[in-house]
């Protein structure tokens, strides 16, 4: 219970620290009287006493001291303390009295220290701040590390950076028309001269170092007592830095300030960009900020403007989904739908996918909730859903400014998924994005959302699946031997499956760069017919690729082929439900059940029927569809010099 004495908060202490401790069942009887006996011939506190006697340990003894004090126990390393308040108690004076300031709160500054009885202290602490002091407790070891990290972090982050900047060479620039420095108020950051530049060197590193590695995003995450910095690059998150965490608040508020984000709210998400130049390529960076329980976690999306630049064969189409891809172009109204989960590149396949229109005559718009990429020449909206003009209501504004051609960002609801295809429907041509595993998933979200089945059946033209896959690096890629029969046939594969190894040039990861793996799906007659019908995903599924239409998973097999990629890569990227698969008998390697026969080493399979080819479960004797017994011998593939008659195959 608090009492006020002379301007210094008095604490009532109920209860002794031994009492506490034992109530607790820290401490026995008999180590308490051990304690005070060696404590009446040293004469230390009976705290310290216990400590030397290594009986508790100092959080134990910190969280009793608060117990007994009726008062808060606290972590000063898992706060983010305002660097402002290093400025009120100086390090000698926190060292002295081991107590770091926390903040200020009801017009008393709250203090961290050992002993919260230590008067002296807290009146001393008092008389240098001119402010009553509010004491709570820590551990020791937290109280000495909060302070080597905060008054010493400008050492530590210089050494951080000299070893790191090194090897970057050339760092970004930021777009001055992005800068507002008035913001810089704010933050506290403008007369720290010192700081503000180690600050903008560390911004400018991980920005830079981000870029350089081809990384699609950065992560800044707090932690109990360090901020890590990650970066994901080729879908996957690798750690760079380990920064102190006295640097949290100051270098968030720096990305607010370059992002014109509120630095001074820390409660609730927000959302800012900032645009910078690496030598001379142009690069928009998207941030997001959301709090948490160790502080506010940042994550940086990067936006790389020379992919607008690439065709469809360098996102990785083959020759014939572009040859599909262009007779979807040449019809003047319908809707394409782009597909995959989130970050598998379809924003930049529907840019391509509008790109030539431009230069056609067109009046080119996209709807987008946030504008990815910015673009001469395209009429860009980004929609305002907390202002009422969310996807459908800015669709249904656009159609009276004549526009050919439309790119709405995602469908998100039946209202915009009905009004997106009515529109397609009335003469526009309209592209959009769907968040499924594939191509054909895209039709049973529709109609599951809502959507007539004639209209998606008339409407739609087409939907592009796809995926984001390593590459293999150049350097270091190697011969990855297969296992097999010398009796079975040759893996159509062969020599070209390759392995990664890793190397300096791909940071010993083995992989560099990503391409895409997709399925294009044109809809024909015998397609819409189905859909109307209310055939199942998987009879058009079965359907389209009766009808030529390559899944991703077979462009990814086909990548393996070219030796761009491996099939661990393939089975990481594909999800294992999208894959119905097993092992192969002969091999072991992992096959899809529809297959004939292993691609990889020429055995007939057993899950799939010798006479009409259907899909078999394993223990079945006999097939549901054409009535053929699994004992009966089945053909292979006949090995060379050989016929079919000549190599037959049981069913086991």
């Amino acid at each position: 219970m608090e009492k006020q004495g002379q301007g210094i908060g008095k604490i009532e202490v109920k209860k002794k620290l031994g009492d506490t401790l034992m109530e607790s069942g820290l401490l026995t009887k008999d180590q308490l009287r051990t304690a005070l006996l060696e404590q009446m011939k040293t004469g230390k506190r009976l705290g310290d006493q216990l400590l030397d006697l290594k009986l508790v340990s100092e959080s134990q003894l910190a969280y009793c001291l608060a117990s007994q004090a009726g008062i808060l126990f606290v972590d000063p390393t898992a706060i983010q303390i305002p660097p402002e308040l290093f400025q009120m108690i100086p390090e000698d004076l926190a060292k002295r009295h081991l107590a770091v300031p926390l903040q200020i709160k009801e017009d008393k500054l709250m203090v961290a220290m050992v002993d919260p009885l230590d008067y002296e202290s807290i009146a001393d602490l008092r008389f240098h701040t001119s402010i009553d002091i509010m004491p709570v407790v820590a551990a020791r070891r937290e109280i000495l590390e909060t302070i080597d990290q905060s008054y010493h972090l400008t050492a530590s982050i210089e050494q951080v950076l000299r070893s790191a900047e090194k090897e970057l060479g050339a760092s970004v620039q930021i777009i001055p028309d992005q800068f507002d420095f008035m913001f810089a108020e704010e933050t506290g950051l403008v007369e720290e001269g010192n700081r503000m530049e180690l600050l903008d060197r560390l911004v400018n590193y991980i920005m830079t170092k981000a870029i350089k590695l081809c990384a699609s995003d950065i992560h800044i995450e707090p932690g109990k007592s360090r901020v890590w910095v990650r970066y994901r690059i080729d879908g996957i998150l690798k750690d760079d830095l380990r920064l102190p965490k006295g640097v949290q608040y100051q270098l968030l508020s720096k990305i607010k300030l370059l992002s014109k984000l509120k630095t001074s709210e820390r409660k609730v998400a927000q959302d800012g960009a900032v645009r910078v130049m690496l030598g001379q390529e142009p690069y928009d960076l998207r941030v997001s900020i959301m709090p948490g329980v160790q502080g506010e976690k940042v994550t940086i999306q990067i936006m790389d403007q020379s992919k607008l630049g690439y065709d469809f064969d360098q996102l990785g189409f083959s020759t014939s989904d572009i040859r599909t891809i262009q007779q979807l172009l040449k019809k003047r109204k319908g809707l394409v739908l782009a597909t995959g989960p989130t970050g598998t590149g379809k924003t930049t396949t529907l840019y391509r996918l509008i790109k030539d229109f431009k230069a056609k005559g067109n009046s080119v718009t996209t709807i987008e909730d946030p504008v990815e990429y910015s673009v001469d020449g395209i009429n860009q909206i980004q929609v305002d859903s907390d202002g009422g003009m969310g996807y459908a209501a800015t669709l249904k504004a656009l159609l009276r400014q004549d526009p050919n051609v439309i790119l709405i960002g995602e469908i998100r609801d039946l209202e915009t998924a009905e009004i997106a295809l009515r529109t397609a429907m009335s003469g526009y041509l309209v592209f959009s994005s769907l968040p499924t595993t594939d191509a054909i998933s895209a039709i049973s979200l529709l109609i599951n959302l809502g959507v007539p089945r004639y209209l998606v059946a008339t409407t739609v033209t087409g939907i592009i699946g796809q995926r984001l896959i390593r590459v293999l690096c150049p350097q270091c890629k190697g011969v990855a031997p297969l296992k097999q029969d010398p009796a079975s046939q040759p893996s159509p594969l062969e020599s070209s499956i390759l392995k990664a190894q890793g190397c300096k040039e791909c940071n010993y990861i083995g992989y560099k760069g990503r391409t895409g793996i997709f399925e294009v799906v044109p809809f024909s007659t015998e397609l819409r017919n189905m859909i109307t019908s209310g055939a199942t995903e998987d009879e058009i599924r079965a359907h389209v690729v009766a009808e030529g239409t390559h899944t991703i998973y077979d462009d990814g097999m086909e990548k393996i082929k070219e030796g761009l990629t491996t099939l661990e890569e393939v089975h990481r990227v594909i999800e294992t439900e999208d894959i119905p698969k097993t092992h192969c008998p002969q091999c072991q390697h992992l096959i899809q059940m529809e297959y004939l026969i292993c691609p990889f080493c020429g055995t007939a399979s057993p899950y799939v029927c010798a006479s009409c080819g259907k899909p078999q479960q394993k223990e079945w004797a006999i097939c549901p569809y054409c009535r053929h017994h699994k004992t009966e011998p089945r053909a292979t593939p006949p090995a060379k010099g050989t016929t079919a008659a000549t190599r037959t195959i049981s069913f086991k």
